[in-house]
């Protein structure tokens, strides 16, 4: 396609060169908002997951992207 969007551009380097993981994710959520607005991509699919987990495990960490789930500091509570 020829779109053309300086504001995509922007979020595009914002996401590419932040370390901070807040402000990546901003960025990748405002990319696809603009995507979406002006029609340049149409979504026609967006994958669900469930998950269960047992109330005594703790310190899983749950992210979109990368390691999912993470259990690198997770540890069961007693009852």
């Amino acid at each position: 396609g020829r779109y053309n969007s300086p504001e995509v551009d922007r979020q595009v380097a914002i996401a590419q060169n932040s370390i901070d993981p807040k402000e990546r994710m901003q960025a990748f959520a405002r990319i696809q908002q603009l995507l979406i607005e002006d029609a340049a991509m149409i979504p026609n699919f967006e994958r669900g997951t469930l998950f269960v987990q047992d109330p005594r495990l703790r310190g899983v960490v749950r992210r979109s992207v990368g390691t999912d789930p993470d259990f690198t500091n997770a540890y069961i509570v007693a009852d």
